[in-house]
């Protein structure tokens, strides 16, 4: 009688063993195939009649209590993996938008990626921009992220721009997300036009003669800082850093100094706190509920990520999707722990 009741099991085990494997995409950027709902509802029908057949012989009381738990087991292993697959949709179908949208604001007369297709079409960011975009790129348009790259270095040159070890142009902050250490505390940014005629060519360095007094008080400073001290190996300054820029989520987005000042929240900031919590190993209470944050802010239209936001959720009235938050959101949700 005891082969009866677990023959049955050992058969659901694979089975959920197989859908498990078969939906799973969370080592993969896009998958060939994902297990669908169908399959699913299939798979539990299919269970349920092979415990029924296994357990036919088996006395009416140990039969009901046999069936139902694990028609319990089953159907609640299927929901989880139905939400599951509905979710890792979600990330590959917005993924494919959002790189499409990268793609589409490389200008190949420039070499570089507009800032955004309506607010500022004519305007290319080296930093952070550009250099985030490369990043973004290299596995998903390799050979537009190599002419971003060679086109950077080749700016830099040209106009005498700090580099780093790649020659890289950098603006002191925002090269800690490739892998580079900044210097900190941070100097006050300053802005500078390279290049002005039928485009502009831009960059902002943190060079300035002053040192930034309160950086502490915004999330972005805090985790390219948190960064930059794990890449030198100071894991326990750098996690002291990002719970101080995760303590900020208030559940609606990252409420630093800059979000009470204009009341106004920054998506690049969602992405660049779930990029850094998986550099640093550190799983978010919140991430799924930051992604579904994400992903409302994804232009419909475009394909882009909307950069702004009021606490209502809505984007910023005439707000635009642009290169620096989407590039940063494909790094962050293509990053494994």
């Amino acid at each position: 009688m005891l082969t009866n009741v677990k023959l049955p099991v050992f058969l659901i085990v694979l089975l959920v063993i197989g859908l498990i494997i078969g939906a799973s995409v969370g080592s993969m950027v896009f998958p060939q195939t994902i297990t669908s709902t169908q399959t699913l509802i299939e798979t539990k029908v299919l269970t349920e009649r092979i415990i029924e057949t296994r357990t036919e012989t088996l006395p009416t009381t140990l039969y009901s209590t046999a069936t139902l738990t694990l028609r319990e087991e089953i159907t609640s292993t299927v929901t989880k993996t139905e939400t599951r697959i509905k979710t890792e949709t979600k990330l590959v179908d917005g993924l494919k938008y959002a790189i499409e949208f990268l793609k589409s604001m490389y200008d190949s007369t420039v070499g570089l990626c507009a800032e955004s297709p309506r607010v500022a079409p004519n305007i290319y960011w080296l930093v952070s921009d550009n250099l985030w975009a490369y990043k973004a790129l290299e596995k998903h348009a390799p050979q537009i992220s190599n002419i971003i790259k060679s086109k950077l270095i080749e700016l830099a040159k040209a106009y005498g721009l700090p580099v780093d070890s790649q020659g890289l142009p950098i603006s002191y902050k925002h090269e800690a997300v490739i892998g580079d250490i900044i210097p900190i505390p941070f100097k006050i940014p300053v802005q500078y036009t390279l290049y002005s005629d039928s485009y502009r060519l831009r960059i902002e360095i943190a060079n300035g003669t002053a040192t930034m007094e309160d950086w502490q008080e915004y999330a972005d400073l805090l985790l390219l800082a948190a960064l930059s001290k794990h890449w030198e190996g100071k894991d326990a300054e750098a996690l002291d850093l990002f719970n101080k820029a995760k303590d900020m989520w208030d559940k609606v987005g990252v409420n630093d100094k800059a979000a009470r000042a204009n009341r106004i929240y920054s998506t690049y900031k969602l992405s660049l706190l779930l990029y850094v919590s998986k550099v640093l190993g550190v799983k978010l209470d919140f991430e799924e509920e930051l992604i579904a944050k994400i992903w409302r802010l994804q232009d419909p239209e475009t394909g882009g990520i909307i950069t702004d936001y009021y606490p209502t959720g809505e984007p910023v009235e005439g707000a635009d999707a642009n290169t620096e938050t989407t590039s940063i959101t494909i790094i962050a949700l293509t990053t494994t722990p």
